[in-house]
Order: C-alpha cells, then sequence, then structure tokens
C-alpha cells in the first residue's frame, strides 16, 4: 500500500479498501478507526466470501482486480488498477475474454493509445492492459473505459494461462 513512513496516503487508502472488501466489511476508503487498525494488525490470512468468481473480479471503488486463480479461491493474486473515468467508465457485469494481443497494440478508438498485451473482453472493446507507463495506472479512475495493469500484473495474467473464455466481473 506504499512506503512505511506512517503517512496515510492515496495508495494507503485504497489498500484500506481492499482489506475492507476482501474481509466483508464496508467499502471505503476512509482512514480506519482504532479498532479496524486492530483488526488490520490481526489480519493474518485474507479468505475469500462467495461473491468471487474464478477470474479477474474488477472493484471500481478501491481500483482494485483480485485474481482467482480456482474454485477453491485460496489461491489468488490481488492488483492496482485504473478503471475508466464517467461518463461511460468501465462498464459493471460479467463478460468473457474474447481475444488478445501478445504485443503492444494501438487502441482502435483512441488515436495514439497503446496497451500492453490487452485482454479484450465488454462489448465496446474495453480490455485489461499494460498502459504505457506503469505511473498511469493510478489511484482512481483515468481510463476511458479499460483496466490498466502495471506491466508485471499483466504479465502475471499472460504467464498464468489467463485466456480467451476466462471470465472478468466488475462491481
Amino acid at each position: 500500500t506504499g512506503a512505511v513512513d506512517g503517512v496515510w496516503d492515496q495508495r494507503s487508502k485504497q489498500g484500506f479498501c481492499i482489506w475492507r472488501e476482501l474481509t466483508g466489511r464496508d467499502i471505503n476508503r476512509d482512514v480506519p478507526d482504532l479498532s479496524e487498525q486492530s483488526a488490520i494488525v490481526e489480519t493474518t490470512k485474507l479468505t475469500l466470501d462467495r461473491e468471487f468468481i474464478v477470474g479477474v473480479n474488477i472493484n471500481k471503488a478501491c481500483q482494485s482486480a483480485v485474481w482467482v486463480k480456482d474454485a477453491t479461491k485460496q489461491n489468488f493474486e490481488i492488483f492496482y488498477v485504473s478503471t475508466g473515468t464517467e461518463p461511460g467508465g468501465t462498464d459493471v457485469g460479467t463478460w468473457s475474454i474474447t481475444w488478445r494481443v501478445n504485443r503492444w497494440y494501438e487502441s482502435v478508438q483512441i488515436p495514439d493509445g497503446w496497451m500492453y498485451k490487452p485482454m479484450f473482453f465488454a462489448y465496446k472493446g474495453q480490455a485489461l492492459h499494460g498502459s504505457e507507463k506503469d505511473s498511469l495506472v493510478h489511484w482512481h479512475p483515468a481510463s476511458h473505459g479499460c483496466v490498466r495493469m502495471l506491466h508485471k500484473d499483466i504479465e502475471k495474467l499472460w504467464a498464468g494461462g489467463f485466456s480467451g473464455g476466462d471470465i472478468v466481473t466488475g462491481k
């Protein structure tokens, strides 16, 4: 969630939001109160609830994605993402990956909008992809609708076999 420096910045607040989602609490980016601070320190293992599906679960409020790798829900990874700004934004719903491009790819809709290894999932051409620079994966919505990911994280999806037909869900 950032440097261990005693400063709770926007990335820290994003981390609190993700922790709340994964521990079944009300999702928000507030600084934790004393009881939540204790609960954070006492958390030794995160367990996903039944709402998570096998696939990539996008949370627009937290600007996060949880990749659930199998039905046990014990094997998962958490990623920072940057979803689309309003109006329009990243769609809410459930889709499957329809096609992937294993290289840099220029957006058809956004001239000079380069995507790193995109995996397209929504009918409007939305995709999971690395962006031109990792610094464009903000703690807030910043894309035209796609889900921006760090290069190392999109590489994990590719290396882990996330592929055509795999599920993407967004809320």
